[in-house]
């Protein structure tokens, strides 16, 4: 989405507030026949208000969504969901042995516009994954090891 220079701030600081603002005066593309999503466009002449919403705000339900820079940086431990492009993954699974089970891991380079991270993948998610192609990636857990994020 594109915003108007003057509508910037009042973007930024509700953003920054998570604070819900109220839009009046956008306009339905209706170019967009053959796509499932609802694009608006905001005019120069919208107006954006301050409001309150019924019910609190949950950071559950905040974007996780993260660049690869944003993931190095990110804590150990969280969820993030990433939108990257398999550069390589490892021909041969390898075997790793924990509490006694058998478990088997693929490790992948992952890239987007800011940075490239390895990517592991464990079990059921090895063959759903293929080196060349896109994936938004849900729920990934930051994790380190050998002091590599």
């Amino acid at each position: 989405m594109c915003y108007s220079p003057k509508q910037r701030p009042t973007l930024q600081q509700a953003f920054e507030k998570k604070s819900p603002i109220k839009i009046i005066g956008t306009r339905k593309n209706t170019k967009t026949l053959f796509s499932d999503k609802e694009e608006y466009t905001l005019s120069k002449s919208a107006k954006l208000h301050p409001t309150s919403l019924a019910f609190p705000y949950n950071d559950k339900f905040d974007n996780k969504l993260h660049t690869c820079e944003e993931a190095l940086e990110a804590p150990i431990y969280q969820q993030i969901d990433l939108k990257v492009k398999v550069i390589t993954k490892q021909p041969d699974k390898q075997t790793v042995v924990k509490n006694e089970k058998t478990y088997n891991k693929v490790e992948c380079m992952v890239a987007d516009r800011t940075n490239s991270i390895k990517l592991v993948l464990w079990e059921d998610t090895i063959d759903k994954v293929s080196a060349g192609k896109s994936y938004l990636l849900q729920n990934v857990t930051v994790r380190s090891f050998d002091d590599t994020k």
